[in-house]
């Protein structure tokens, strides 16, 4: 198998970064500040042309090895490194090249492992979401957000189907985290069977995954399709997913973070 230069597709999000660097397509940027400066250094960077993507480090207040990166897939390079397409010459060379695979694409499901990274380190009690740099982004931004480029995992209760949508999750304290899921979309409309049950909606939120499996999540695809077996079905071999120890939702076994909890009926507050 032949993934864009590489013989097989990038493990992780750390290995992407590797291989986006070495095309040339990574800026990184030391010393930015949560407050204001990322979102203000990502403004100014993505109005040039062919802007490349951004990786925060040495967060201020944050130890070394806290991270933030921006931008993984907004380029035509970039995109071909994520789903694994030739270098492209010009951008529809990308589109062309998608629509070919989507001619024979099948997808994959998961393959439910019992350890990985993602479980190096376990925190269950004095959570603290904001341990981890998560940007103010923009002046008048209603707080600070963890995921935009995240994977929110809900399991359907009807049909037992997973869902992994892209949704903005914010923080509004130590160990609450709010998400804005747009009406019809797919897991809304999951969240709104349980709340109509009365029972509280199960979820896992992650951040810093594969930037296909974000690619996946906001795509339209079909209700009752899992969004891991549609990236699977893109790199050609399935995803490694753990079960999680509370609701046994599958999450990706290399993610950097991943956040379970529940959204309960009614609870809700502004963004």
């Amino acid at each position: 198998m032949v993934w864009n230069d590489y013989e097989r597709p990038h493990a992780d999000l750390r290995e992407a970064i590797e291989r986006i660097e070495r095309a040339g397509e990574l800026l990184r940027i030391k010393g930015a500040d949560w407050k204001l400066e990322m979102g203000t250094l990502a403004e100014i960077v993505y109005r040039q042309e062919s802007p490349p993507a951004i990786l925060y480090e040495d967060i201020p207040g944050y130890p070394k090895g806290y991270r933030a990166i921006s931008g993984t897939t907004n380029s035509a390079k970039r995109l071909a490194i994520v789903l694994g397409f030739p270098p492209p010459s010009h951008p529809l060379d990308v589109v062309r090249a998608y629509r070919d695979r989507m001619k024979s694409h099948k997808p994959i499901p998961p393959r439910v492992v019992n350890d990985g990274p993602v479980l190096e380190n376990v925190v269950k009690t004095g959570i603290d979401v904001l341990k981890f740099p998560a940007p103010l982004l923009h002046e008048h931004d209603g707080g600070r957000y963890l995921g935009t480029d995240d994977l929110v995992i809900m399991r359907d209760p009807d049909e037992g189907w997973v869902n992994c949508g892209t949704y903005r999750s914010m923080v509004q304290g130590a160990d609450r985290v709010g998400l804005w899921i747009s009406p019809g979309k797919h897991g809304r409309q999951i969240r709104e069977k349980y709340w109509r049950a009365g029972k509280p909606c199960p979820v896992l939120i992650s951040c810093g995954h594969d930037p296909l499996l974000f690619l996946a999540g906001g795509n339209e695809i079909r209700y009752g399709l899992s969004e891991y077996d549609y990236a699977a079905g893109h790199r050609g071999a399935p995803y490694e997913v753990i079960e999680s120890e509370v609701h046994g939702l599958p999450m990706p076994a290399h993610a950097e973070i991943v956040l379970e909890g529940e959204m309960h009926p009614g609870d809700t507050m502004p963004e």
